[in-house]
């Protein structure tokens, strides 16, 4: 299918592991960027929301 392509095209970290480390550490590293990344675009979109709530108010 066209969307399987698309994800297999722009996936970061296809089958959920880096394939520079073998085994469980390449899981774990794999587990600390997703979750850096999560936290990264939740910090970027509360300073967006706190930008634009800020200029509302002014």
């Amino acid at each position: 299918m066209m969307l399987d392509r698309i994800q297999d095209a722009t996936t970061l970290l296809p089958d959920y592991a880096l394939h520079a480390v073998e085994g469980a550490l390449s899981s774990s590293a794999a587990g600390l960027i997703g979750c850096a990344l999560v936290f990264g675009l939740a910090l970027a979109a509360g300073a967006v929301l706190r930008a634009s709530t800020a200029r509302t108010a002014a």
